[in-house]
Formats: C-alpha cells, sequence, structure tokens
C-alpha cells in the first residue's frame, strides 16, 4: 500500500513538474510593412542619357510639418543639390510608387542657374510609365526650363529641356 501511495504522489508530483514547464505561446504581432515613402526612400544609381553619366541620387524621408512627412531628393536630375517638399502619394494600376514633385516656377541649380521645374504629366502614356518606381528601378522625366530667366541672367538659352534619367536603387 505505501508503495501505491509513494507511486501515486511521485506520478502527481512528476505531472505537476512536467506541466509547469510547458513553452507558453504567445501570438507574435504580423511585420510592420514599410510605408510607401519608405520603400521609395534609398540611394540612386542614375543614368543620364543626354550627359552620357552615371551619378549618384538620394531620396529621404523628412519628418512633415502637422504630422505629414516629407520628402527630401539630394542631387536631383544631377542639377539641384536640394529639392524638400510634403510627398503627396501618388500610385497607378500598379500601385507603383510615384516621385511626383511639385511644379516650380523658380529652382536654382548647382551653378546657380535659375530654371522652372515641371512633371510631364499632362500625357497619359507619360503619366502612367515615367516617376513611378517599379521593382528597383524608375523611369524619370521632367522638363527644365529658363525661358522666363536667361535674359536677365545673361546666359544662353537653353528653352525646353526633357531630361529622362533612368534610376535604379542600389541601398
Amino acid at each position: 500500500m505505501k508503495n501505491i501511495i509513494a507511486s501515486i504522489l511521485i506520478l502527481v508530483f512528476v505531472s505537476v513538474s512536467l506541466s509547469s514547464c510547458i513553452k507558453e505561446e504567445y501570438f507574435k504581432p504580423a511585420p510592420k510593412w514599410p510605408s510607401r515613402l519608405d520603400r521609395l526612400a534609398g540611394v540612386y544609381s542614375v543614368y543620364a542619357p543626354e550627359m552620357d553619366t552615371w551619378y549618384k541620387m538620394q531620396i529621404n524621408k523628412v519628418p512633415g510639418i502637422n504630422g505629414q512627412d516629407s520628402i527630401q531628393v539630394l542631387n536631383f536630375l544631377n542639377l539641384f543639390t536640394n529639392i524638400t517638399e510634403i510627398y503627396v502619394p501618388v500610385t497607378n494600376q500598379e500601385d507603383s510608387l510615384s516621385l511626383a514633385l511639385n511644379w516650380r516656377d523658380l529652382i536654382i541649380d548647382k551653378n546657380g542657374k535659375r530654371w522652372s521645374l515641371h512633371r510631364t504629366s499632362d500625357n497619359q502614356v507619360f503619366y502612367k510609365h515615367y516617376n513611378f518606381l517599379r521593382g528597383d528601378t524608375m523611369h524619370i522625366l521632367y522638363r527644365t526650363s529658363d525661358y522666363a530667366f536667361w535674359v536677365e541672367d545673361s546666359l544662353p538659352f537653353e528653352g525646353n529641356v526633357y531630361r529622362k534619367h533612368v534610376a535604379v536603387k542600389i541601398l
């Protein structure tokens, strides 16, 4: 009888001990997907065919005013050292990310020359194809113009220059 009671006590002790060692599983929260702006931000290697050269461009996410994020583009078109503005996400049917910088009437390049900068989104073909990040590649198309400034600046007239560049995200 003592053996049975001892066996039962040992069995109860072992089962209580083992049941307390069971690993509790907690539900892990789903991984947070990066925002559109986080996916757009990075360093790009850009080819400029009109100059037959490669250059680096960087897109940064900047905390904005009133809770709106801003975008900072460094070395845009290999002309403009720093463009910062509130980011307004634009998508097309493929849910791509857009580098939709606003129209600027006056912007000064790294050489001190004044330009106006325009996105060429009037044509639907341009709108659907250019300035969208697809995978790691973006075809950039912007128009620069010096119509309003060339006489006053006493610089050679360049007129409307359509700049088509191909950017590949490297970081």
